[in-house]
């Protein structure tokens, strides 16, 4: 997920990841809807800032 080059593409990943959790991990998938932002902040910075 957080090879992505691209915001729209790391977001997307994200969001798959959460749905293939909520079926069988309810409070984890939760947990990565509300974290989301928190972890995925660095998105925000120049693609040249991302570390992988």
């Amino acid at each position: 997920m957080f090879a992505q080059e691209e915001t729209d593409e790391l977001e997307a990943r994200w969001d798959d990841l959460a749905s293939a959790l909520v079926d069988r991990f309810t409070k984890t998938a939760a947990l990565n809807l509300h974290a989301r932002e928190d972890v995925l902040a660095f998105r925000h910075f120049p693609p040249q800032h991302w570390t992988t």
